[in-house]
Order: structure tokens, then C-alpha cells, then sequence
């Protein structure tokens, strides 16, 4: 099979990231994963993909919720990153 390159516009500047986040509840033994939409603006693809994941890993927090659970969110990847163009 041939690898064929997606289509991506000299005048590109919007990506859509489909940015990857867990969030885990302390003394509880199941997770939350959740696909975060995030509209990106860069000049290259290159560009837009560094900014998706330096977004995603200041997603990253732990803090205590109003039932005295540690709650830590973290940054998982990266699923798509997608030109938006027309």
C-alpha cells in the first residue's frame, strides 16, 4: 500500500487537535479519558503539532475536589491533528 500525504494548503494557519486527557480520582479504580477539541494557530503543521502538545501538558493538574478526593489530570497524546481549509 502507498503512503499518500494528506492535503494541506499554503495558506494554512487553523489545525484542529484532538488532545488526549486522564483523570484519575484517588482510592477509585476507574479512570476518565476525554478527547479535548482545540483549535490551533500556527504557520507549518510542524508548528501546530509542538503548540497541540505543549497545550495538552499544561492541561496537566492534581488538585482536591469537594469531596476531599485528589483528582490528577493528565496529558495522554495526541489522537489527530487535523488542517482545517475552504
Amino acid at each position: 500500500m502507498k503512503y499518500v500525504a494528506p492535503y494541506i494548503p499554503e495558506d494554512g494557519k487553523w489545525y484542529l487537535a484532538e488532545i488526549l486527557m486522564e483523570t484519575r480520582f484517588d482510592g477509585d479504580y476507574e479512570n476518565i479519558i476525554y478527547n479535548n477539541l482545540t483549535l490551533v494557530r500556527a504557520d507549518s503543521p510542524e508548528e501546530a503539532y509542538q503548540k497541540a502538545l505543549l497545550l495538552g501538558k499544561e492541561g496537566e493538574l492534581i488538585y482536591d475536589n469537594t469531596d476531599g478526593k485528589k483528582v490528577n489530570v493528565t496529558f495522554r497524546g495526541m489522537r489527530n491533528l487535523h488542517v482545517i481549509h475552504d
